[in-house]
């Protein structure tokens, strides 16, 4: 098969010209003929169709013991210049150039500032003490510009060892091979392919690469999560973990309930499409579009309301249970498998030196949502299930730090616990 990097541009490339039904949020109100069912307006005969779960419902389950083979896999492929931090990689990574946003955020430890890529291998480390782990194998998502940065982690102390013997040492932790992300050509003012601007292609890269990985080994036996480098809490508790191997759950999705603070980002909602239902990320921009902003920021958050489900771009791969569930897809080849799970393009434009360039990109939620599709539409399966982390677990599980005053905050409110290296309240 073709480079990896090759294939999935391809797929963004031929996905460019598809017409994308426009989005319009059903409003009982003012727009019942909306193609898009928000969970948190759907009527109650409808709820099975988002195949939801509560965290509150599985966090305390007896478990039977199994252990897991944990993959995890954290994004570092992009330079997150919107988190301004020059000041911060100076004073701690003694370095004048930005890395990911993992490498030059930094929280106190034992009074010590380490970076929260640093904290992240930590809390591997300590995963190795849980009795449900069999295995821990850390991978990042690299691209040229955070390979280095990245990289140089593996040779900083913890002990008195570096973590890269630390892991050569243990029996049950691995380094695994860094997936990584080359830059692709743009798009110029007249609509042609162009390498004077090359550009990041967006995170679907990376489940593209995971869902790859399951259709072509015979006997995949990890659970893979997939999450922020720059979220020291994107690794899921092991309750959450423990449920998606003893219930069989091929993919999961983990959502938050949706708060004040959350009125720009995407909900999960259900698209119907003809005489089929499928999951679909709404975002804002979709939102302006159909002139619905004002409604979208409410929803979830009115009394008439029911919750909203906000996406953390947290996901969880059961390579097991999936791989049965591509036993149902007969003599499918890969190419035919990839055209299937081809994620939406986002056309991200640029100005560089006075002109304007398309960057063709693509979300991680959209290549596992057209799995799902692809499961509903032939199947009728649900390959995903949406796990919803109530206010009151959220910290436990998403963090995010979209911009430095989100960082100074919890610079201010949170320090790294010692006994599970996650970040939580003062």
């Amino acid at each position: 098969m073709e480079d990896l990097n090759k294939t999935y541009f391809n797929l963004l490339k031929q996905n460019l010209g598809k017409k994308i039904a426009p989005i319009s949020l059903f409003d009982p109100d003012h727009r019942p003929d909306g193609n898009a069912i928000p969970y948190s307006t759907a009527e109650k005969s409808g709820l099975e169709e988002f195949n939801v779960t509560e965290y509150d419902q599985i966090k305390n389950i007896e478990h039977h013991g199994q252990k897991i083979n944990l993959n995890i896999i954290k994004m570092q492929a992009g330079l997150g210049s919107s988190v301004k931090r020059d000041d911060i990689v100076q004073k701690y990574a003694r370095r004048t150039s930005l890395g990911a946003k993992g490498t030059d955020l930094f929280f106190e430890l034992d009074g010590k500032f380490r970076s929260v890529s640093e904290l992240q291998l930590i809390q591997a480390i300590n995963l190795e003490q849980e009795d449900a782990i069999g295995s821990v194998t850390y991978t990042n998502l690299v691209n040229e510009e955070t390979n280095d940065v990245v990289n140089e982690d593996w040779e900083k102390s913890f002990n008195g060892k570096s973590f890269d013997q630390i892991f050569k040492d243990s029996q049950k932790l691995h380094r695994g091979e860094e997936i990584f992300q080359k830059k692709m050509p743009t798009i110029d003012e007249n609509g042609e392919l162009t390498t004077e601007r090359m550009a990041p292609a967006g995170h679907g890269f990376v489940g593209v690469s995971e869902l790859i990985k399951v259709f072509k080994y015979e006997n995949p036996n990890q659970v893979t999560v997939i999450g922020n480098g720059e979220d020291l809490n994107s690794t899921p508790e092991l309750p959450l973990l423990q449920w998606v191997v003893e219930s069989d759950t091929p993919v999961v999705m983990i959502t938050t309930s949706k708060t004040k603070d959350d009125l720009k980002g995407g909900q999960i909602s259900l698209l119907k499409d003809g005489g089929k239902n499928y999951l679909t990320i709404v975002e804002k921009a979709q939102a302006e579009e159909s002139g619905q902003l004002n409604y979208f920021e409410e929803l979830g958050l009115r009394n008439s309301d029911r919750k909203a489900l906000f996406n953390t771009n947290v996901v969880v791969i059961n390579e097991a249970a999936l791989k049965k569930k591509l036993g149902l897809v007969e003599n499918l080849s890969l190419e035919d498998f990839l055209q299937e799970i081809a994620p939406d393009v986002i056309s991200n434009k640029k100005i560089q030196n006075g002109k304007t360039f398309t960057q063709l990109e693509s979300a991680l939620g959209s290549v596992v949502l057209n799995l799902d599709a692809f499961f509903r539409r032939e199947y009728n399966e649900k390959i995903v299930s949406i796990v919803n982390v109530a206010e009151s677990d959220r910290e436990n599980f998403f963090i995010p730090i979209k911009k430095r005053e989100d960082y100074d905050k919890l610079l201010n409110e949170f320090v790294v616990s010692d006994r599970n290296y996650r970040l939580c309240r003062r």
